[in-house]
């Protein structure tokens, strides 16, 4: 701890530990909680040096008895670079998001296992009817069996039948397919 604090033993034992948290309520969260149970359990916490940088780390605390008193182990484990990481993952996923949703046309993006995960507004708009498949993690194959059953094939299951394995073998090959339906007069 003295190295992620940037300060001497001495000093760490004259200070107020509670000065070191960014919230100094979840501090005395945790010491009830540590009071309560005998220990905390892993938690994110953001700290503050005695310089004013900030920093994160996991804590999780032990009540334990040491020398026939009672006293905490803590464990403190710095993730700073973990959570400048995830920051710049979220601006970089945001960058993504409003560029899609720049383009004009309809646009969905799948993971490298078909999953759903976005689409742009244009996208939605062409096919309402199929809201409650196009959320993160649906199947690839399931928004397509969804079109095929509610647009496309409503009326006829043996075209259906046709259509999905034709558009997954599509889809396999990264050809970039359009698809004009007609009932909503969008295409997508």
């Amino acid at each position: 701890g003295l190295e992620m604090l940037n300060v001497s033993r001495d000093e760490l034992f004259k200070s107020n530990a509670v000065s070191y948290y960014v919230d100094p309520d979840q501090r005395k969260r945790l010491k009830d909680d540590l009071y309560e149970t005998g220990s905390t359990p892993p938690t994110e916490v953001e700290f503050t040096r005695p310089d004013g940088t900030l920093f994160f780390v996991i804590l999780s605390s032990t009540l334990l008895e040491f020398e026939g008193q009672k006293a905490h182990l803590t464990y403190l484990y710095d993730i700073s670079e973990r959570k400048k990481a995830e920051e710049a993952m979220r601006e970089s996923q945001q960058r993504l998001s409003d560029a899609v949703e720049s383009i004009g046309d309809g646009v969905a993006l799948y993971d490298a296992d078909d999953k759903f995960v976005f689409c742009n507004t244009a996208f939605r708009g062409n096919l309402e009817i199929l809201d409650d498949v196009l959320v993160p993690g649906t199947p690839f194959e399931t928004v397509v069996r969804a079109a095929g059953e509610r647009i496309l094939y409503k009326n006829d299951p043996d075209g259906l039948e046709k259509y999905v394995p034709r558009r997954l073998a599509e889809h396999k090959r990264r050809e970039s397919t359009v698809h004009y339906y007609s009932e909503t007069d969008s295409s997508i």
